[in-house]
């Protein structure tokens, strides 16, 4: 502890100086001196209280210095995942290995802080495993609790796991991680008599009349000179067929067929590969899959004052739709047009555009509205789609895309948002963005590792007519990157698709609407949003809203302007609700439809992959270790020199006004004095 000040050390000096000259003045000039001694205390007292006033005059501080002692944090992320159950060893990992983790995390809480998490889906905190998860995102335990404890004194990781992941990026894609993991690996090596669908590939919607492709990826393992057969049903009915042979022990291969697309709604296809002899597990021979038939066809155009790689980008991903008329219109190009009768939609690419003099009247037709370099901004503005851009420099600023999870009006995957929030950012006008009441963003922009309110992906409605607003050029990017990542443009032209889908309904008058996915997996949450809007159609959560499916009624909750209701996890099949209520004396319904997946990634691969396990530990310092070696992962973090408590100085600075000490012995020395000279007859 310090007593410091602003002032310099010889200030103090003046403090002694202006007790000792008020001590004097009041006690020591000429005067008759009956008591002497009593003089001498009084003049002691005096000079104590003033020069201690006079010191708290300059404003001293107390300064402390604190230690602070952080013991070593260790990692402990867990799989959680179904997959460490279908090995022969389930019991095993139930009983006794669970026994052994919580005693060897008893035994590192002696000399560590631990902290534990499992992971499936998704990273959570947690000391105990349910094996209930139903996917495996390896590489998100790890950037999670890097994120989480970053700038931590970490010692090391734990990671245990089967090695198996299917959701998610590689983890041995990461690296740099500034602390060691070391890895138990869980599972079982041996190869098993299986046979597996392990992918099926389609699009998520598609146009009646037409066909749609469909592609089933197989693999089995250790059954050589088998045949099996694959087939396809829709409500009972068998529409397409294979016979499979397995070529060689370790076989893979890829069915392509074509279905017709015969009936509008959410149709359900189920996939079966018939048992072989002697095969491990049956569970991942069959696999349901949903799509949605929409019966529609529209024109589309797009509209660009000059070429852009971005045009044929936007063009290849509309004509994987069959249902789709395209037409390109660049430059003088253009011309006049009846537009609301001649396209449903346009998509309009850097226009108003800053030279080109076009005059597009939108009133009556919905638009894509992408904003860019040659953007007349001005002009854009007094449009009025939803979103302005006011700025006084002509200046671009590349921004990525960062999902905004409360975006609710078309679902979309959580793999296409983060599939779009890696992707290369957009040029988008620099300047200051208003976003109109009844917009709504979708993405916004992330700038620098920031994440904005500035809307990079938005919508709106005006006289009923929908618009979106993508605030930057350069989508050629994304489709280019979707491949490299991929390998295919699917996730771009899902996205695209999914846009001018919702853009081109025209917005109906209906009262209550719903909205939810149309597809969801077996153990995923059924959520179903819901809008209420007044006689001049402002959103209203005023009345009750029930949902009916079958013969059970549910009550939507209230959130923000709306309603969601979230059925939990449901079994596989087609489901068709109604939702319904009363607003000022009038009934109002709504009807959805979506259907359940049965399908269970952990069941595709039985086979654990410790080479995986392994090279996670050596390319981050560790070392991988079996489930029966929790003892020697013990003696090698004690063997570590880096693994160790580290010591923080903390310093505090305290006005020693507020030190209540200071005042009491301020009080007691002018009531001392005032005690004698009452004693004493001078007061």
């Amino acid at each position: 502890m310090k007593i410091i000040t602003d002032y310099p050390w010889y200030f103090f000096l003046f403090c002694l100086l202006a007790g000792a000259a008020y001590a004097i003045v009041l006690y020591w000039l000429p005067r008759r001196r009956e008591h002497l001694r009593s003089d001498i205390w009084l003049s002691l007292l005096r000079f104590a209280s003033i020069t201690l006033v006079a010191f708290l005059l300059m404003s001293p501080l107390i300064k402390r210095q604190h230690n602070v002692k952080e013991r070593p944090i260790i990692i402990l992320a867990q799989d959680n995942s179904q997959s460490i159950l279908l090995s022969k060893d389930s019991t095993f990992y139930r009983t006794e290995y669970a026994s052994n983790v919580e005693q060897m995390i008893k035994r590192l809480e002696k000399d560590y802080d631990v902290q534990c998490y499992t992971y499936g889906e998704k990273t959570m905190p947690a000391r105990q495993t349910d094996y209930s998860g139903q996917h495996t995102d390896i590489a998100n335990a790890i950037e999670y609790t890097r994120q989480q404890y970053f700038n931590r004194n970490v010692g090391a990781m734990i990671l245990t796991g089967d090695g198996i992941y299917n959701n998610g990026r590689s983890p041995l894609s990461i690296s740099g991680m500034p602390y060691p993991i070391y890895t138990i690996a869980l599972g079982d090596t041996t190869r098993l008599r299986d046979a597996a669908i392990v992918n099926v590939r389609f699009n998520r919607i598609a146009y009646m009349g037409n066909r749609f492709p469909v592609e089933v990826t197989l693999r089995t393992t250790a059954l050589k000179g088998q045949r099996q057969r694959l087939s396809v049903t829709h409500k009972g009915k068998e529409i397409f067929s294979e016979t499979i042979d397995s070529e060689n022990d370790e076989y893979s291969t890829t069915i392509d067929f074509t279905i017709a697309a015969e009936e509008a709604g959410v149709q359900s296809y189920n996939v079966t590969l018939s048992a072989a002899e002697g095969e491990h597990s049956l569970r991942n021979n069959s696999r349901s899959f949903s799509i949605e038939i929409i019966d529609g066809h529209e024109k589309i155009a797009i509209l660009a004052a000059t070429p852009h790689p971005d045009i044929a980008a936007l063009r290849n991903s509309l004509e994987t739709n069959q249902n789709y008329s395209i037409d390109v219109l660049i430059g003088n190009k253009i011309g006049q047009h009846e537009w609301n009768k001649d396209y449903d939609l346009l998509i309009l690419h850097n226009l108003p555009h800053k030279t080109l003099l076009t005059n597009i009247n939108t009133d009556k037709v919905p638009t894509i509205t992408i904003v860019g370099s040659g953007t007349n901004l001005p002009q854009f503005n007094s449009h009025h789609y939803g979103v302005e851009v006011i700025s006084s420099i002509d200046k671009q600023t590349e921004a990525a895309a960062a999902y905004n999870k409360t975006f609710s009006l078309f679902m979309v995957d959580e793999a296409l948002t983060t599939t779009i929030e890696r992707m290369p950012p957009l040029n988008t006008p620099f300047g200051d963005y208003r976003i109109a009441a009844n917009g709504t963003t979708m993405f916004y922009a992330n700038i620098g590792g920031i994440i904005s309110d500035q809307p990079l992906i938005a919508f709106a409605q005006q006289n009923g007519i929908r618009h979106t607003l993508i605030m930057g050029d350069g989508l050629w990017r994304w489709r280019m990157h979707d491949y490299l990542d991929n390998g295919s443009h699917s996730t771009f032209d899902e996205l695209i698709n999914k846009i001018v889908i919702y853009t081109s309904l025209q917005t109906n008058r209906e009262r209550l609407r719903t909205t939810s996915k149309s597809l969801f997996s077996v153990g995923e949450q059924v959520v179903i949003d819901a809008e209420l809007y007044n006689d001049n159609f402002e959103p209203t959560n005023q009345p009750d809203v029930e949902l009916t499916i079958g013969d059970a009624q549910y009550q939507f909750a209230r959130r923000g302007n709306g309603y969601r209701i979230n059925l939990g996890t449901l079994d596989t099949g087609n489901y068709t609700y109604t939702a319904s209520t009363t607003y000022n004396g009038i009934r109002y319904n709504a009807k959805g439809s979506f259907a359940v997946e049965n399908f269970n990634l952990e069941e595709t691969t039985l086979r654990a992959n410790h080479s995986l396990m392994a090279t996670i530990a050596a390319n981050n310092g560790g070392t991988m270790l079996h489930a029966d070696q929790l003892d020697e992962l013990l003696q090698l973090l004690k063997e570590r020199n880096d693994v160790k408590p580290v010591i923080y100085s903390h310093t505090s600075y305290t006005d020693i006004l507020n030190l209540p000490l200071l005042f009491i012995i301020i009080t007691v020395l002018l009531t001392a004095e005032w005690v004698i000279r009452k004693y004493n007859g001078t007061l």
